[in-house]
């Protein structure tokens, strides 16, 4: 009876290691599988994530294979150049200068002009016939360009048309076995977008740095006078990569590194590239014409946002409309909102002057515009910029007209300009401030000092006043 205890006992023992091992056995190779499953397309999880691990069971390879770039940089490398610059410029802009004695006493021996040298990067788009885009600041001033490849060869580079408010340059040199990335107009980019940056940085030579964009469309960054759309990004950009590349992992120009946010000139992770859309439509002017020939349509907008639906709408809306010209001829007209141009989304007046800016005169561009709840698509010519015939002279309010007192005014072709305002004084007190644009008085439109004058005197009391400060329209009511 003892024995068989035992032997049952034994048994038992034995059932359980078994059950144990089997537990073991199964959650192991549950987990491996689970590792697998991480690598399927189909994963919710990671289909979204770039490959960064070769998948044997495909048989087209991935851009980025064994958790490298080098894929991608093996057919964009050797398109992207170095660039050196040799020039002079003035050093009279040294206060001193303008000095007479200082100018009489170093007439003969101050130098007029130094020599100058830059560095920089450059990127060819069309390596037949050897054009290499760059940033305007690194070739201004230049009296001699010079390009050096991949392969250690340099080349003297011709200029071929720059535009200093959008930064961009375009060179030309004679080579050959050149290598080209293509500009695309258009080229999709998002927040989080992996990308990379090669250049030049502080004249070290082929260098490529790895980051994401951090921000698209920075309108605030205050770095170029003409575009203020700008892509920004986490990938190190350091003094030398300005001009350089930005691409994306398909190998695909994204933008053109041109400046940094920084206070002691190093990368802090944030650097700025211009947008391959808007670099597309620039440097086909610089190619062809040598310039950018820049114009307008004729019309005032303020910042503006408008309830459609079950969302909000932000663009501009049109204050003023210009007699004669392209967009009163094509039907524009005031308090019309401009949503976009050409499908490129409008939400300040900076912005709507800048993508206007980008189009040469004499091409069409189509508004999509709201005019009382109806949405429609007006075609419209960019006209050239009309001489502004500004007089200077700053003019006084006669005395009879209070409420203007303590502020002098400047005919403006746009308006009114507001030369100063004493404080405390009647027109301070009523908030006007200098540098205001006076548009439109007791709703009257007026166009010079004389409308001004006429329309306050043709109300008893009180003033009803629209003006433009800064990108903001300010109304202005006196009882």
């Amino acid at each position: 009876m003892q024995d068989k205890k035992v032997e049952t006992l034994v048994f038992v023992n034995f059932l359980l290691i078994l059950i144990v091992c089997i537990l073991i056995l199964n959650n192991f190779f549950r987990s491996d599988i689970s590792n697998t499953s991480l690598l399927d397309s189909n994963n919710p999880i990671t289909k979204d994530m770039p490959e960064l691990i070769e998948k044997k069971d495909i048989e087209k390879p991935t851009l980025i294979q064994a958790n490298s770039l080098f894929p991608i940089l093996k057919d964009v490398n050797a398109a992207v150049v170095n660039i050196t610059t040799k020039g002079k410029t003035s050093i009279n802009n040294n206060p001193f200068f303008n000095d007479p004695f200082f100018q009489n006493f170093f007439r003969f021996n101050a130098p007029l002009e130094k020599e100058t040298q830059s560095i920089g990067s450059g990127v060819i788009i069309n390596s037949t016939r050897g054009h290499v885009l760059t940033n305007y600041h690194v070739i201004k001033d230049a009296e001699e360009i010079y390009v050096t490849l991949l392969d250690g060869r340099k080349i003297t580079a011709e200029l071929i048309g720059l535009d200093q408010e959008t930064d961009l340059a375009v060179l030309m040199i004679e080579a050959s076995s050149l290598t080209s990335i293509p500009l695309s107009n258009y080229v999709k980019t998002n927040v989080g977008d992996y990308v990379i940056a090669i250049g030049n940085p502080f004249g070290l030579g082929h260098t490529v740095t790895y980051g994401i964009i951090s921000a698209i469309e920075r309108s605030n960054a205050n770095l170029l006078k003409g575009y203020d759309r700008l892509i920004q990004t986490d990938a190190s950009i350091n003094p030398g990569n300005s001009g350089g590349a930005l691409i994306n992992l398909n190998g695909q120009l994204i933008g053109i590194n041109t400046a940094i946010l920084s206070k002691g000139g190093a990368n802090v992770g944030i650097g700025f590239a211009i947008p391959v859309d808007i670099v597309q439509k620039i440097i086909s002017q610089l190619i062809n014409y040598g310039n950018v020939m820049r114009g307008n349509i004729g019309i005032e907008t303020e910042k503006i946002e408008i309830l459609a639906g079950e969302s909000n709408l932000k663009g501009v809306k049109v204050i003023s409309v210009t007699s004669d010209s392209s967009a009163e001829k094509a039907g524009i007209q005031e308090n019309d909102v401009i949503i976009s141009i050409n499908n490129t989304r409008i939400l300040t007046p900076s912005s709507f002057e800048s993508v206007i800016s980008l189009y040469r005169v004499g091409k069409n561009v189509e508004l999509k515009i709201f005019r009382e709840g109806i949405q429609k698509n007006i075609n419209v010519s960019v006209e050239e910029i009309k001489e502004q015939k500004d007089d200077f002279k700053e003019i006084k309010s006669p005395v009879d007209i209070k409420l203007l007192q303590g502020a002098t005014f400047i005919n403006r072709s746009n308006g009114i300009l507001i030369a100063s305002v004493e404080n405390d004084s009647p027109a301070y007190r009523i908030g006007l401030r200098k540098n205001d644009l006076i548009k439109q008085v007791n709703q009257r439109n007026v166009i010079n000092t004389d409308d001004l004058f006429f329309a306050v005197k043709q109300r008893s009391r009180g003033i009803v006043m629209q003006l433009i400060r800064g990108d903001v329209s300010i109304l202005i009511i006196q009882n």
